[in-house]
């Protein structure tokens, strides 16, 4: 089986890229903090109301940079390690 040039970059460009994202979904910028939202059914909601989850409310914001931080400190430097 003969093994690909691509294959290691393409990895790489992977990690980069993921690297990015959990970056800026961590540490964006932003918002005036949380804020109050009613729903269509006439409920309120407390938005998160910071950085690229301001439209999300505090449990889904809570679970998004759970993720992130996962595939920021975890996933993304085992990754590297195992490829070694």
């Amino acid at each position: 089986m003969r093994s690909s040039k691509i294959l290691p970059l393409r990895s790489w460009l992977i990690v980069v890229l993921a690297l990015i994202a959990a970056d800026a979904d961590l540490f964006w910028p932003g918002g005036d903090g949380s804020y109050p939202f009613t729903t269509l059914r006439g409920e309120t909601a407390q938005m998160y109301g910071k950085g690229l989850y301001c439209y999300a409310s505090l449990l889904i914001d809570a679970g998004f940079q759970c993720a992130d931080a996962i595939a920021l400190f975890l996933t993304i430097p085992c990754s590297t390690l195992l490829r070694r």
